[in-house]
């Protein structure tokens, strides 16, 4: 409808019409005036798009349906950058998480896209643990996608380990399937793999009783590796002199090895010779270990039993986890250190246990541990608990010391017991005046012993001379006779009770030797030592910055 206004002034001259009516246009359009004032009539950049459908109407090559490019530019309007771009180039997905990308995960996308990999090297990309590089395991797989499978299996390709390992240089990983295998292994003069497929809990190397169950010897190197098996029923054989009988279980004899998750139980050293080592023997080696449980071995009716579960000779062992549990010496004329014994070399081990190791008829140096010869043994995180002597001789220490070094911290000597009719040390015995000893964190409680003689409560020497001793932030309470013994200027020396959580039952190796919340040693340790939550480090086996590691 068009509209005419007429302006009529009372004034000389003519009459002014004025017609603001807007022309006339085609019907299928609408004027922009009329619509809503969004003006999206317009199309600016003349590409067929007005201003609402259009998302630059500036740009004539930005619209709906534009062929998208990678440019960091929506061209086609749909909200995406470089969305199904025109130059897109193929790449893959890490469809596993491993860092790594298989054929599977193929897109295309513009160069230089974040997260996508440009070229294909992962073999099996369902699997987080095969990749290039990967440490290869016990699973025929091609786990480090070399495009072998590395692994020889036992009894699928060999029917005894041994004759997998007798087959030649060519098998370099021996993988055994779950269950018992009654034999005795000779590992060969070259470095190999030897691992169970399921762990120690479910794969047996079940001896004759009539040699070691494991032998590893000829100068192998740390890449001989054994992994994953109980090793049991062994019998300490003679060495080369005749007279001393080494490892019932495993012997390590100059060489190397790396050895995890072993329980090496059941083993027994007996005879008039000496034994050395009824579980484990290492001899002039350089050993790695990971959660080795020696335990439950025995040596009896000998002359002389060095380490009823292990003894260390002039070997370099390092040791993280496990422990040396429950094993015993009975009736040999004389004992050094019932879970472990070291001469000479430099042991260290890390969050290990002596628990429950018994010792009858004969004199004891070190219900648990001792050394000899020069050796060093450095100790972080273990705990000795529960260690008991019967002897009408004298027991020397629940951890004895010759000469050498010695080291503990956040350590917990706790609920050891013993009978002897002649002289006994307390905890901690040193033998001679030139031993060093260094102690931080250490709490030694409720040690019981009854003696007709007794020269000291948790530490004692010997001979005339004080050995070079470090000791601070130590803990002594409840042992029986003097608590301080030889030391009364310890720096942080305390006596209060360690508040464990739990000592009840027969069995140490079930009492819980943390902390309670109540306990006067949380935050009680050096100062310049913390535990991993930062806080100044408790003291007791389970504070320090190992403490993270049990």
């Amino acid at each position: 409808m068009r509209s005419v206004f007429l302006l009529l002034a009372c004034i000389d001259g003519p009459i002014l019409v004025v017609d603001s009516t807007p022309p006339l246009v085609e019907d299928e359009r609408t004027w922009a005036h009329d619509r809503p004032s969004t003006g999206c009539l317009i199309d600016e950049d003349g590409d067929g798009f007005d201003a609402c459908e259009d998302c630059d109407d500036q740009d004539p090559n930005r619209f709906p349906g534009a062929e998208e490019w990678c440019d960091g530019v929506d061209q086609d309007c749909d909200g995406a950058v470089d969305d199904h771009a025109m130059d897109a180039v193929e790449g893959w997905l890490d469809l596993d998480g491993d860092g790594f990308a298989g054929p599977d995960g193929v897109v295309f996308v513009c160069p230089e896209t974040p997260g996508v990999h440009w070229e294909i090297t992962d073999c099996d990309d369902t699997r987080t643990s095969v990749f290039p590089g990967a440490l290869e395991v016990c699973d025929g797989l091609d786990t480090d996608c070399d495009g072998e499978i590395e692994e020889t299996l036992v009894p699928t390709d060999y029917p005894t380990i041994q004759e997998a390992l007798d087959e030649g240089t060519w098998i370099d990983w021996i993988c055994v399937e779950p269950g018992v295998y009654r034999e005795s292994l000779d590992m060969p003069y070259y470095d190999v793999v030897l691992e169970s497929v399921g762990g120690s809990d479910v794969t047996t190397i079940q001896g004759n009783r009539e040699d070691s169950v494991v032998t590893i010897r000829r100068g192998n190197s740390l890449a001989t590796e054994l992994r994953g098996f109980t090793i049991t029923g062994g019998f300490a054989k003679p060495g080369s002199g005749g007279s001393v009988r080494y490892g019932g279980g495993l012997h390590v004899n100059a060489s190397a090895a790396t050895l995890e998750d072993l329980h090496i139980t059941g083993n027994l050293c007996r005879g008039n010779e000496r034994c050395y080592g009824a579980g484990l023997a290492i001899t002039d080696g350089d050993v790695v270990m990971t959660d080795v449980r020696v335990t439950g071995n025995r040596s009896t009716n000998c002359h002389r039993a060095y380490g009823g579960g292990a003894w260390f000779d002039h070997s370099n062992v390092e040791m993280l986890g496990g422990g040396f549990d429950a094993n015993e010496q009975d009736g040999c004329e004389w004992t050094r250190g019932v879970g472990l014994f070291a001469w000479g070399g430099d042991t260290r081990l890390r969050n290990v246990t002596f628990r429950g190791n018994r010792s009858s008829r004969s004199p004891v140096e070190g219900t648990a541990l001792g050394t000899y010869s020069w050796a060093s043994m450095d100790v972080e995180n273990a705990v000795f608990a529960g260690n008991h002597a019967d002897t009408d001789s004298s027991i020397d220490g629940v951890i004895y010391q010759s000469t050498g070094y010695l080291g503990l911290r956040n350590v917990s000597i706790v609920g050891n017991t013993g009978r002897a009719g002649g002289v006994e040390c307390g905890g901690i015995r040193i033998d001679y005046p030139d031993a060093g000893v260094d102690l931080r964190n250490v709490d030694i409680s409720d040690n019981r012993i009854d003696a007709e003689r007794y020269s000291g409560g948790w530490f004692c020497n010997r001979y005339a001379g004080r050995p070079a001793i470090d000791a601070r932030f130590v803990n002594v309470f409840g042992n029986d006779h003097d608590d301080f013994g030889d030391l009364s200027d310890v720096i942080g020396l305390t006596n209060v009770s360690p508040g464990y959580a739990d000592l009840s039952g027969e069995d140490p190796r079930a009492w819980d030797l943390r902390l309670g919340p109540d306990s006067e040693l949380i935050d009680a340790g050096a100062p310049w030592i913390h535990d991993p939550d930062g806080s100044r480090a408790d003291i007791g086996a389970y504070g320090g910055p190992g403490a993270a590691d049990w």
